[in-house]
């Protein structure tokens, strides 16, 4: 990596060397549905759209401080 965040990678297969540019531009998400500020219940329907420069390819949630989880129910 160089100090631009860039990645350089030899292929030498190809002869060649690949640079990848860092993504500067933070993914988007937008919530469409209303939200409790509390709930006990063990499941919650949220809709919303992600979006991203590049594809989006997941969409992950957690609760709290607590690990990431991926969301079920996502179309992409």
């Amino acid at each position: 990596m160089d100090p631009a965040g860039a990645l350089w990678i030899a292929d030498s297969d190809h002869n060649r060397v690949l640079r990848f540019s860092p993504d500067r531009v933070a993914p988007f998400l937008r919530v469409t549905s209303k939200l409790p500020r509390s709930t006990s219940k063990s499941k919650l329907k949220i809709r919303g759209s992600a979006l991203d420069s590049n594809v989006v390819t997941a969409v992950r949630y957690r609760l709290g401080g607590g690990a990431f989880k991926p969301a079920t129910g996502t179309n992409f």
